[in-house]
């Protein structure tokens, strides 16, 4: 501490011998003087901070079920920006944000994926967007075969959605 006062005491010493005694204060008292000095009379601008190249923003959590989907779109489509990543790799860094059982259900193993950003959006969205009404998801459930080519397992994946959607539990489906 005592040297801080020291360097405080020194600070007073310069601010007292420059400019002829003058201070900051006194600039102000004498307007004439204000044009000639640093003092900037108007608004001021503060400058915008920047984050320099290389700054690491932290993703938005994971997407599990329960939670906004299109909220968290937004949150991922925020972060993508303000962190650089490569339009080309949206896609992949979005699907890398998903929690296993999501992954596993917009992205089922074996299936040709699409890596697009606009892909994992449509998907995303199309399983836990806006819900539909009861009406129209057991018009849905009705409807729902299995498709040619398409694996019992996929099949069943595509079910137990439809039935989380209702509200059903897999067990009484």
């Amino acid at each position: 501490m005592a040297t801080r006062r020291r360097e405080r005491g020194n600070e007073d010493e310069s601010a007292k011998s420059n400019g002829g005694g003058r201070t900051g204060g006194d600039l102000e008292a004498d307007r004439a003087a204000a044009p000639g000095g640093s003092l900037q009379w108007g608004p001021v601008r503060e400058p915008v901070p920047v984050p320099p190249h290389g700054t690491y923003f932290c993703p938005p959590p994971a997407f599990g079920p329960g939670m906004d989907a299109e909220e968290w779109v937004e949150d991922l489509e925020d972060f993508l920006r303000v962190s650089g990543i490569p339009t080309k790799d949206h896609g992949a860094v979005g699907r890398r944000l998903l929690t296993a059982p999501v992954r596993r259900e917009l992205y089922p193993p074996g299936q040709v994926r699409d890596d697009s950003f606009e892909e994992l959006k449509k998907r995303l969205l199309n399983a836990y967007g806006p819900e539909e009404s009861l009406e129209m998801l057991t018009d849905r459930f009705d409807a729902l075969r299995q498709r040619e080519g398409q694996s019992i397992q996929q099949f069943a994946q595509e079910v137990a959605e439809l039935g989380r959607r209702a509200g059903v539990s897999e067990r009484d489906l």
